[in-house]
């Protein structure tokens, strides 16, 4: 009696796979979720070769369709972070070029040359220090209550020790919502400089009002957070850009040094 064939299997994990490629895909197309998007897409990858690996696998169309998806998905999420770096730091750039550096009024003939100020001390009449409140176009006040260095590891919002490549700094700020409208406090949306170097802050890393990745501020109400970023060891930050949306315009800067 010749051997009686295996049935076929069913294609859940094929399905399964597509479902998370499809989540994957969506998240890739927001720059804010960045981080979910590769956790996603990574396994949905995965998931969708196994299911093709399968022998005796029906609709295989079905695990086809969740790698398609899957390497789509990657492949726009590489855009997405190419392009949002580059107009950030386009923006970045256009907002430094007009604003012009004031060193001191007009003088009479007799009065004493201006002084001209260290290089620690703020010479853009927009830029403020550690201490000293600073508000955004859209009405969102920002406070650095404090800054340190030299971290050599944190934990992230997964509970995994996370390691950095120099060291982490951190930046603790207050915000204050003095606008009409609930603002959205983005982690990754707050930079820090070391020079002309633009590092961004790390999502997975720190908080916003005790929320992970983001925090909603109703009108009238205030939140504090602590942004974290990788900076090379030894260095330490002269500047933040804090703001309550992806664009450097919705942003004020404070020099923390």
């Amino acid at each position: 009696m010749p051997p009686t064939p295996d049935p076929p299997r069913s294609s859940s994990l094929g399905f399964v796979a597509l479902v998370v490629a499809v989540i994957g895909a969506v998240a890739a197309c927001i720059p804010v979720l960045t981080v979910l998007a590769w956790v996603v897409l990574i396994p949905a990858l995965l998931l969708s070769i196994v299911a093709l690996a399968q022998k005796n696998h029906t609709k295989r169309g079905v695990s086809l369709t969740a790698l398609s998806v899957s390497i789509v998905g990657t492949l726009i999420l590489c855009a997405m972070i190419a392009v949002s770096s580059g107009l950030l730091r386009a923006g970045s750039d256009t907002t430094s070029t007009a604003r012009p550096t004031i060193t001191g009024e007009a003088s009479t003939p007799t009065q004493e040359p201006t002084e001209v100020p260290s290089a620690a001390a703020p010479t853009n009449p927009d830029e403020v220090g550690i201490g000293e409140p600073a508000s955004t176009t859209t009405g969102v006040t920002f406070t650095v209550t404090g800054s340190e260095c030299g971290i050599t590891s944190a934990r992230t919002v997964f509970d995994t020790e996370q390691l950095p490549a120099g060291e982490f700094c951190t930046v603790s700020f207050t915000a204050v919502n003095g606008s009409s409208s609930a603002v959205i406090i983005w982690l990754d949306s707050q930079f820090g400089f070391i020079g002309a170097n633009e590092y961004r802050s790390i999502s997975t890393l720190g908080d916003v009002g005790g929320d992970l990745l983001l925090s909603q501020v109703k009108p009238g109400l205030s939140v504090d957070g602590v942004a974290y970023f990788d900076v090379p060891a030894g260095s330490a930050l002269d500047a933040v850009e804090l703001g309550d949306g992806i664009s450097s315009l919705r942003s004020v800067r404070i020099v923390l040094r």
